[in-house]
């Protein structure tokens, strides 16, 4: 106490003094207000556009031997899809069409991979964009992606892995 007390103006308590609720406080209701229930994890099937249910389905096939397996590759995801997002808006700042066309390349791959469709089809046309040297409309496409990615996430976020 001695050492909070240094930098905390904290009054001295002895033993015999009560300790008062601060008026404020309804002393009658003194249970915490419950928290708001986290929303439940959807099942594949209700994973609408942003995930294909029947690719997720096919990986969590696949990961039956390794129930690890899935959450490695949503993971993975998660962690590297905002990295190629910022490496595509570097790149347009830069006019720099080789690093646009292999950020896109990456994030299309991992996207059908995961079954994001929308978000690989968006990814594929930056590419071809890239690829042909001309970013006309590609700075549109990368917001359009962004956006795409965030429906991904939140579907994530509500899976039952």
């Amino acid at each position: 106490a001695s050492t909070v007390s240094r930098w905390l103006k904290v009054p001295a308590l002895t033993p015999e003094e009560p300790v008062e609720a601060p008026p404020a406080v309804a002393v009658q209701d003194a249970s915490p207000s419950p928290l708001p229930a986290a929303p439940a994890p959807v099942a594949v099937e209700a994973l609408g556009e942003a995930l294909d249910p029947a690719v997720f389905d096919g990986l969590r096939k696949l990961s039956t031997d390794s129930p690890e397996l899935l959450g490695i590759i949503v993971s993975s995801f998660r962690e590297e899809a905002p990295t190629g997002l910022n490496l595509m808006a570097a790149a347009l700042v830069e006019g720099n069409a080789a690093a646009l066309r292999s950020a896109a390349h990456k994030l299309k791959g991992s996207g059908g991979t995961l079954g994001a469709k929308r978000l690989a089809e968006l990814s594929s046309k930056i590419e071809a964009i890239a690829e042909s040297g001309d970013l006309t409309g590609a700075a549109e496409l990368v917001q359009e992606t962004c956006r795409e990615y965030d429906r991904v996430r939140v579907c994530m976020d509500n899976i039952k892995l």
